[in-house]
C-alpha cells in the first residue's frame, strides 16, 4: 500500500460538497431505484477529497473538473510527457484500500463503472480482464467481492472511470438486503477522489489525519 505521507483526505468546500450532492444522489436513484432517496442520506452527511499529499492544503479550493496544479509528476525518459505520479499513487491507495475493505467483508460488494463500454462488449472485457462485469440502470459495471478483489485489478477497473462522471459504489448486505455504504467519484481531471460514506471504515488511519 502507498505510504500514509503520500495521501491525504482533504475537507471539501460548500461549493464542491453541492456538486458532489447532486451527482451521488442522481447516480443512486438511478443504479438503485428500489432503494428510495433516504437510503442515500448517510452518503451525503460526510464527502471527503483524497489526494496527494502534496496539494491537499489547495484542493479544496479547485474546480472539480479541473486538474489541480502542483500535483507531482514525473517526466518520462526523453523528458516530453508528464507521468501523474500524483495521481497514479492515489489511485493505489484508494485501490489497496478498497481490497482490503471488501476481502475483510463477505457481505460487501464494490461496482466500478466501465465508462466507455457498451452492454454488448462485457463478455469481450470479461474474457480479457478476468474481471466479473454486469449492466445495471444503463451502465456497465466492473463486480467484485471478497473472493476477487486484488489491488491490482482494481487499480485496472479505476482506470476505465470519467472524472465528475461514474459513481462507483460499495455496497453492504446481499440479495435484496443492501444498502450503499460509501460512494465515490474520480474528480480534478483524475488526480483526486471524492469519497462519500463511511469513510472512517474505509481509512481509518487516515481519518485522524484529516485536513
Amino acid at each position: 500500500m502507498t505510504t500514509l505521507t503520500s495521501v491525504a483526505l482533504v475537507c471539501a468546500s460548500p461549493q464542491q460538497e453541492a456538486a458532489l450532492e447532486t451527482i451521488i444522489r442522481a447516480s443512486g436513484l438511478n443504479t438503485f431505484p428500489e432503494m428510495g432517496e433516504a437510503a442515500f442520506a448517510s452518503e451525503l452527511a460526510d464527502i471527503r477529497l483524497l489526494v496527494h499529499a502534496e496539494v491537499r492544503n489547495t484542493a479544496s479550493e479547485h474546480d472539480l473538473s479541473t486538474a489541480l496544479e502542483g500535483s507531482p509528476t514525473v517526466i518520462s525518459g526523453n523528458g516530453e510527457v508528464a507521468l501523474l505520479t500524483g495521481a497514479n499513487e492515489v489511485d493505489s491507495y484508494l485501490s489497496s484500500a478498497l481490497s482490503v475493505f471488501v476481502r475483510g467483508k463477505v457481505a460487501a460488494s464494490l461496482l466500478i463503472p466501465h465508462s466507455y463500454a457498451l452492454e454488448d462488449e462485457i463478455d469481450s472485457l470479461v474474457a480479457r480482464n478476468q474481471i466479473p462485469m454486469r449492466f445495471q440502470a444503463g451502465h456497465v459495471y466492473y463486480c467484485f467481492d471478497a473472493t476477487n478483489s486484488a489491488p491490482d485489478s482494481i487499480n485496472k477497473a479505476l482506470g476505465s472511470c470519467i472524472a465528475m462522471y461514474s459513481v462507483a459504489w460499495i455496497l453492504g448486505g446481499s440479495g435484496c438486503d443492501y444498502k450503499p455504504i460509501l460512494a465515490f467519484i474520480p474528480v480534478f481531471d483524475g488526480d483526486g477522489w471524492a469519497l462519500a460514506g463511511s469513510i472512517d471504515a474505509l481509512f481509518p488511519a487516515l481519518r485522524c489525519r484529516m485536513h
